[in-house]
């Protein structure tokens, strides 16, 4: 995942569950060697034993990075350089796992010395990342050019809100690779999008589709249809939900959807405005006349199983049954 928050860190490399990049090994000209990372001392469970239990409910990953002076039984005696996101206990944690490392002490002319110095920066992925349901997808319109996307496509990127409100976005999946889709969707996502209302709260988690379409002349390209069947708009009239005695003019519904065989979908309501008339119900029964077109299966947030969230909106229609009226009560019989 190539991510983008205003600064680089340095190279990751994967080692046993976690990312360690010593930022010097090489010997010199003097015959030197910088101290490196030799075994993590990692158990069965890996980095799980050390994950922050709040960022791990939070579903959020982390970085910290360590500056460690080596002894020469191998020891390292580490401080906290950086952690990020901040107060989420990713640099205790990467401490905690120092005291399991094992380190190559550094050497002169091959002989080991003490004192040594090694940078050692620590990943750690949030392996429920991806449980978190994708949002509704985002256009974004490329003009052939340098440096612009070479094709239609789509991506799926995800974002952090940090503490300051600004986003730590990544590029999750992309298709098709190497056209340049999932850099330009990054950009333009970080450059127009922001999270809103109660749900944007510091490290929430948004994981937003993003469909880049070339655009070729002045005709404005369309988007592809993530479905291949919808409910018509008879449909849709016939779910409001009269016989609750909804006198709204409309409703809103945001579903939580699961993608399954053949393109059907499991749905459970996640919000309902007004509350309480039928609009959920009404949603659900509608829901079932949605299918996912086979062509779109496959692409970035459109796999069997993903879970992303699907807004409804009924809406009173001139051709719609007028909502029951009360029947009047009859005088008794004299």
């Amino acid at each position: 995942m190539h991510r983008s928050t205003g600064r680089l860190f340095g190279t990751l490399v994967a080692l046993a569950a976690l990312a360690f990049a010593p930022l010097s090994s090489a010997q010199n000209s003097t015959g030197h060697v910088d101290p490196h990372v030799q075994s993590t001392g990692l158990a069965q469970n890996g980095i799980d034993d050390f994950f922050p239990p709040v960022a791990l409910a939070l579903g959020l990953g982390g970085h910290a990075s360590l500056h460690c002076i080596v002894a020469l039984d191998g020891s390292g005696d580490c401080t906290i350089s950086s952690e990020t996101p901040a107060n989420m206990g990713f640099g205790a944690a990467a401490l905690a796992l120092s005291r399991q490392m094992r380190f190559a002490p550094a050497t002169e002319n091959g002989q080991p010395v003490a004192g040594g110095v090694d940078d050692v920066n620590i990943d750690f992925p949030n392996q429920n990342r991806d449980k978190n349901p994708i949002s509704p997808a985002l256009v974004a319109i490329a003009r052939p050019s340098a440096g612009q996307p070479t094709a239609n496509g789509r991506a799926l990127v995800d974002c952090t809100v940090r503490t300051d409100k600004h986003l730590d976005c990544g590029v999750e999946a992309e298709a098709p690779a190497g056209a340049g889709v999932g850099d330009f969707a990054l950009h333009r996502l970080l450059n127009t999008w922001r999270p809103d209302g109660p749900a944007a709260r510091p490290y929430s988690i948004y994981r937003i589709p993003v469909e880049v379409l070339v655009q070729q002349g002045d005709q404005r390209p369309i988007a592809p249809s993530m479905f291949s069947q919808r409910p018509t708009q008879d449909e849709m009239n016939a779910a409001y939900p009269w016989s609750n005695g909804a006198s709204f003019a409309s409703g809103h519904v945001v579903l939580l959807c699961t993608i399954q065989a053949e393109g059907r979908l499991a749905c459970t309501v996640m919000e309902e405005h007004p509350n309480g008339v039928g609009f959920g119900d009404a949603a659900i029964r509608i829901s079932s006349r949605f299918v996912v077109a086979a062509d779109q299966i496959g692409r970035p947030g459109i796999a069997v199983g993903d879970k992303f969230m699907m807004p409804i909106t009924f809406t009173q229609h001139p051709a719609a049954p007028p909502p029951p009226q009360p029947q009047q009560a009859q005088p008794a019989p004299h």
